[in-house]
């Protein structure tokens, strides 16, 4: 009986400690994010600030690493509406690039393994993702921004990804809500840009 309980209390502590282990790791991980993100945000505006590029407008994008944090360590999708610019940024890589709003063809929102819109139909999207019922988990959503370039043919917003034991976050919580608000903003900016890019095309034919 007392070796029984020796071997209770032995895994029992082992299991806590594995476990703090790993929600240390974790959420280390975490602020390892924000802190890298908020590095290549600095990047942007320095690399902004001396070539003279006029900023009008920053979209910025939630993710489950930076739920209620500051903007600074948050992802960004950069406008100069003056120039017609349009600055994205590749958190994976800490790169960014400058492209013209006739360069955007497309984008794409993934959730959970699967395509859930194209942002081909004019308000299909809002019925398609937006207006979705918010039940259900979500463990991974990305924005892919479809470029026309041949170096470059798109960009990657991951917003909901390595999520805690891989559990993802409920699509009722405050943290999802916010993400899809701050994507839907720029989502509709997006739209903008395609239906310009399609009327300048159609003027050109």
């Amino acid at each position: 009986m007392e070796y029984y309980l020796i071997f209770i209390v032995t895994f029992a502590v082992f299991f806590i400690v594995a476990f703090l282990i790993f929600c240390w790791s974790y959420f280390s991980r975490q602020s390892e994010n924000r802190e890298k993100q908020e590095n290549t945000n600095r990047h942007v505006r320095d690399f902004l600030r001396k070539n003279a590029l006029n900023v009008t407008k920053i979209f910025y994008l939630t993710d489950n690493f930076t739920y209620n944090q500051t903007h600074e360590c948050k992802k960004q999708l950069l406008v100069d509406s003056g120039s017609k610019k349009i600055i994205l940024v590749d958190y994976d890589s800490g790169k960014f690039l400058i492209i013209d709003f006739n360069e955007i063809v497309n984008y794409e929102i993934y959730e959970n393994g699967g395509n859930v819109t194209t942002g081909a139909a004019a308000g299909g999207w809002f019925v398609g993702f937006f207006g979705a019922e918010t039940t259900g988990k979500c463990n991974e959503l990305r924005l892919i921004i479809r470029l026309k370039k041949y170096d470059r043919p798109q960009v990657s917003y991951k917003l909901v990804s390595d999520t805690i034991f891989n559990s993802g976050i409920a699509k009722n919580s405050a943290q999802y809500k916010q993400v899809v608000s701050d994507l839907q903003d720029v989502v509709s900016f997006l739209e903008v840009v395609k239906e310009e890019n399609m009327k300048n095309k159609n003027d050109q034919a």
